[in-house]
């Protein structure tokens, strides 16, 4: 069992990029010149050293998917089926997996409220549009940290049971 320290110096940076700056497996493909199947692998095997036994536990149909949605790397349908298999999984975490569901539908909401403020600042005043889009990402934000915070403290156990964290 590996700490993150003691990681490749490749893998550590993968894994750094993917959960603090919530990079994708393409964009760091063309950020280090690698194909993304390799970012993929690179950031798989990290988490397979950084919890090798508890790794070992996770059902081999679902380890690539559970990775990646541990990783962030998931959305639509693919996330909806891990989000599935983690509430048959670990029964207690489906009332948290159906709260995060219900938040990404705000924040979609969000999202689209800082696209009509980008189309008013073009159409409109700019400092007017420039106040509304000020608004716009602040409640994004908001929104996002929070929801960000409530999914790692509540998802952490149940993850780390099946050999993340």
């Amino acid at each position: 069992m590996a700490t993150f320290d003691q990681l490749p110096a490749d893998q550590r940076a993968i894994i750094e990029l993917l959960l603090k700056r919530r990079r994708s497996y393409d964009a760091l493909s063309d950020m280090l010149d690698m194909p993304a199947s390799r970012v993929r692998e690179l950031a798989r095997d990290a988490l397979t050293e950084l919890a090798p036994f508890t790794a070992d536990r996770v059902d081999p149909d679902w380890q690539a998917q559970v990775a990646d949605y541990v990783l962030g790397q998931q959305s639509g349908p693919e996330s909806a089926a891990t989000q599935g298999h983690l509430k048959r999984s670990e029964p207690e975490v489906a009332p948290v997996v159906d709260r995060l569901a219900e938040e990404h539908l705000v924040i979609h909401g969000l999202l689209d409220h800082v696209d009509r403020a980008l189309v008013a600042l073009v159409a409109d005043d700019a400092a007017a549009g420039l106040a509304g889009l000020d608004g716009a990402i602040e409640q994004l934000a908001d929104a996002l940290l929070s929801h960000l915070a409530y999914e790692e403290r509540e998802l952490r156990g149940p993850l780390a049971r099946h050999g993340f964290y």
